[in-house]
């Protein structure tokens, strides 16, 4: 049989405790976070035409919406 003292017992009850909190925690952070997509570049704009929301480019002065093909200038 194996002797461990009260201290040592306590010790590895806390500890196992504490990875498998972590341990869950960390899996149910894992399945629950959103995907973020990081554009830089991009813009929310709306058709001056169509009304339709569509991501343009900052760098362009002119944009083209993908639902009706109008051209929108940059205000």
């Amino acid at each position: 049989m194996i002797k461990v003292s009260v201290h040592t017992a306590l010790l590895l009850y806390m500890a196992l405790f504490l990875f498998f909190y972590l341990l869950t925690w960390l899996i149910s952070h894992l399945k629950t976070r959103s995907k973020k997509i990081i554009t830089p570049y991009l813009t929310l704009t709306t058709c001056s035409f169509c009304n339709a929301p569509y991501l343009a480019n900052l760098e362009k002065k002119v944009h083209k919406c993908p639902s009706c093909n109008c051209f929108n200038k940059k205000m």
